[in-house]
């Protein structure tokens, strides 16, 4: 299966893979890290950055700056987050999606 970076890269499109994480406290106590890949775009306005499994709902965001694309992607990503907990739904397992139960460091360079 091509990956969604082939996709956009075959279009021409410069992407930048990031493992962006976002930890929450679930049922029980219980820790759960979630490490989202989203994929920078940069255009002559700034950078665009998204998930695109969760697109449909809101995971697109921009910023002037690679910093603050990926500071808003974590928002946007955080608020979708809690909006399906609210909602009693969870993210559903995708591509770019990592789910562990263990202490989690995500390293993005």
């Amino acid at each position: 299966m091509e990956s969604i970076a082939e996709k956009n890269s075959r279009s021409g499109l410069k992407i930048f893979p990031v493992d962006w994480e976002i930890k929450r406290r679930v049922e029980g106590g219980k820790m759960k890290t979630f490490i989202f890949t989203v994929a920078l775009e940069q255009d002559e306005e700034g950078w665009r950055a998204f998930y695109a499994p969760l697109e449909h709902l809101g995971a697109s965001t921009w910023g002037a700056s690679k910093a603050e694309a990926l500071q808003n992607i974590h928002e946007v990503l955080s608020m979708i987050f809690e909006e399906l907990q609210e909602e009693g739904k969870t993210i559903p397992s995708a591509e770019g999606l990592t789910v562990t139960e263990k202490a989690a460091v995500a390293i993005t360079r």
